[in-house]
């Protein structure tokens, strides 16, 4: 954008700099006219001078003729004043035939002025010749500034039109120039009034939409320039992580929900296990038989694993730094999984297979935590396959990948629609009828991976059952 703006400029200025030379090379011209004007106006002023004076010369002779004698002295002047005139014309001029023009015009002067000197001197009977003689001269000396005046007036004419044409010219040129500059930047003003205010305008369309919680982003037009797409992009990322920001602290209320839901769980439930593991423990030391006394070291075993579990959801709303972390089996995990789900009926509906799991190293973290995630995954495999009335089976492989345990749980069930997906790791969100689950299964287990510096990933389409992906840090980076 502020390459175009220099470029809008930098056009107006070379219009402005263009125009002004052409204006001013115009007037320069103008000017130039007028000088010479002024100059011929000067000449002409001379010429006319010199025929005025020429004309006085013959008044003095006329008078002289017709029995008016002129004072010797006023004819003088006047002779001496047709001089002067005579040497200005003179003066003024370089054109070749001109110059010879006033040579001739000199000389008939001088001839004139000893015809004037030799009447002074001259007898009485012989001044009529001598005065004849002064008057031929003085009308050829009249009849030659007549001609330059009438030479000099016709040049003036010429000067005149064309000073009138340059003039006419120049205007002209001047409005030309203006009205172009005012075209070119009323040009210019308006494609950066496109370039410029509409995206700003779109920016601002934007902003009202996401105050007003509307979807959809800045959208610009197509030739909108980079730097405002930048602009755009920037708000929309900026819009982005306030929303993200403000799910956090949605999120963040869910959490202190769940944290007063787990203290109150914890307390309703902990009295009563705290009676069942001390009527097992009673039962214990009077059982003989050891089948049952196997039994009831299971049921002991998954009391205490219950209590560790509501202290542990006591602190999934806050981050924990005493987490244990110790060589953890996959595939002794998996089989204490099977053990458990193996008292549920509905297992029966449902055929699990195993593979490949003794051939993964241990991962680094805690067991029961470890085994509240699969007991989770598993579950929900489990009640998708037994709700849509049909038997199923359900694989668990691992496999060693880059320094990870990644480990595969994947179903035939009805598989989930891509909603189910987008909300499946938020707490309370569940697809179960009332009553029959909480929503907290899969958030918890995504808490605990994610404690364990794993992954875990969701892949389903409806109709093609569900694969999910446990991805967990071998110990000291095994790989097979």
């Amino acid at each position: 954008m502020k390459k175009r703006i220099i470029i809008c400029l930098a056009i107006l200025l070379i219009l402005c700099v263009v125009g002004d030379a052409i204006a001013v090379f115009s007037l320069s011209r103008t000017v130039a006219q007028l000088r010479n004007l002024v100059e011929f106006h000067r000449i002409q002023t001379l010429r006319t001078s010199l025929v005025s004076d020429g004309v006085r010369l013959r008044a003095d002779l006329i008078a002289r003729l017709a029995d008016r004698p002129v004072p010797s002295k006023t004819v003088h002047a006047h002779v001496e004043r047709f001089n002067a005139s005579l040497t200005a014309c003179g003066s003024c001029h370089h054109d070749p035939e001109i110059q010879t023009f006033l040579d001739n015009q000199r000389k008939t002067f001088d001839r004139y002025r000893a015809s004037i000197e030799a009447l002074d001197i001259a007898a009485t009977d012989r001044k009529p010749q001598f005065e004849q003689i002064a008057l031929s001269i003085v009308e050829e000396l009249n009849s030659r500034s007549l001609e330059l005046s009438d030479r000099a007036l016709r040049h003036l004419s010429l000067r005149s039109d064309d000073m009138t044409a340059d003039v006419s010219r120049a205007w002209r040129v001047l409005c030309v120039t203006m009205i172009s500059a005012l075209i070119c930047g009323g040009i210019v003003a308006f494609h950066l009034k496109n370039r410029i205010t509409r995206p700003v305008e779109q920016l601002l369309d934007g902003i009202s939409r996401a105050r007003s919680g509307q979807p959809g982003g800045t959208r610009l037009s197509p030739d909108a320039d980079e730097e405002f797409r930048q602009l755009a992009d920037a708000f929309d990322r900026a819009y982005g992580e306030l929303k993200s920001t403000q799910d956090n602290m949605v999120q963040a209320e869910k959490m202190a929900a769940i944290g007063t839901l787990a203290a109150g769980v914890a307390h309703e439930v902990g009295n009563p296990l705290s009676s069942i593991s001390a009527v097992v423990q009673v039962m214990l030391r009077k059982c003989e038989d050891d089948t049952q006394s196997k039994q009831l070291h299971l049921i002991l075993a998954e009391t205490r694993r219950i209590s560790k579990i509501i202290r542990d959801l006591l602190t999934f709303s806050r981050p924990s730094d005493q987490s244990i972390r110790e060589a953890v089996d996959i595939g002794a995990v998996v089989d204490r999984m099977l053990t458990l789900v193996g008292y549920d009926r509905r297992t029966r509906e449902v055929e699990i297979s195993c593979k490949s799991l003794s051939e993964v190293g241990p991962v680094l973290g805690d067991p029961d935590r470890i085994l509240l995630v699969f007991l989770n995954v598993v579950m929900n495999a489990i009640d998708a396959i037994v709700e849509q009335g049909g038997r199923g089976k359900l694989s668990i492989s691992a496999q060693a990948v880059d320094g990870k345990a990644v480990i595969l749980f994947a179903d035939d069930g009805p598989g989930m629609t891509e909603q189910q997906l987008k909300s499946a790791f938020e707490p309370f969100v569940t697809s179960k009828e009332p009553g029959k689950g909480t929503g907290l299964g899969l958030w918890i287990s995504h808490q605990v991976i994610k404690q364990h510096e794993g992954s875990i990933r969701i892949d389903s389409q409806m109709g093609q059952g569900v694969t999910v992906t446990i991805a967990l840090p071998l110990k000291n980076g095994d790989e097979d």
